[in-house]
């Protein structure tokens, strides 16, 4: 009995100091640069991931989606001008989101300067506020599908808090974008 009692206390004792692989949380990743329409997006802000991840409401609520993209009352086909395009990828665990914002997409392929128009934000999950200003990044759209709904690109800027005057880097941004399954 004591030899079983003792070998109990030894697995135990060995296992408490163990480390599997399986214990580990993993890290966010950026999800792959594609124009398939995939639904993802993601940038880093100051070297750290952000992603879009659901979130839950109390009791009877919609669900708080991660990843959304609107666009304004011109915008559809065939391309009329003076149109927008929004997308707001937020993680709702940390409450950190980063909102896009063009004016006239119907430009299509091709880059986009950031100005007073063209426009990159991001808000912290303490509620700081940064925004980007003329010629501080730019959008690159490397997919432009009305038909398919399909809105794939690139972007980076500088973001200041005109608050502060802090400047945040948003690098390796990526979407792409399939408009009619997007939360549907």
């Amino acid at each position: 009995m004591k030899t079983v009692f003792l070998l109990l206390f030894l697995f135990v004792v060995l296992s408490c100091g163990r480390n599997s692989s399986n214990d580990a949380t993993p890290q966010d990743v950026l999800p792959a640069a594609t124009t398939s329409g995939a639904n993802t997006a993601g940038c880093l802000v100051n070297g750290k991931v952000l992603i879009p991840k659901n979130g839950s409401q109390s009791i009877g609520g919609q669900p708080l989606y991660g990843l959304l993209s609107s666009v304004g009352p011109n915008f559809n086909f065939p391309p009329v001008g003076n149109d927008t395009w929004d997308l707001l990828i937020t993680n709702h665990s940390t409450k950190n989101s980063l909102s896009i914002n063009l004016e006239n997409l119907s430009q299509g392929i091709g880059e986009y300067q950031l100005n007073s128009s063209n426009t990159i934000a991001y808000k912290d999950g303490s509620g700081n506020y940064f925004t980007s200003s003329n010629n501080s990044g730019i959008v690159k759209i490397t997919r432009f599908d009305y038909l398919l709904g399909i809105y794939s690109g690139q972007f980076s800027s500088s973001l200041k808090n005109s608050n502060t005057g802090e400047i945040i880097e948003i690098k390796e941004g990526r979407f792409d974008i399939n408009y009619t399954t997007l939360n549907h």
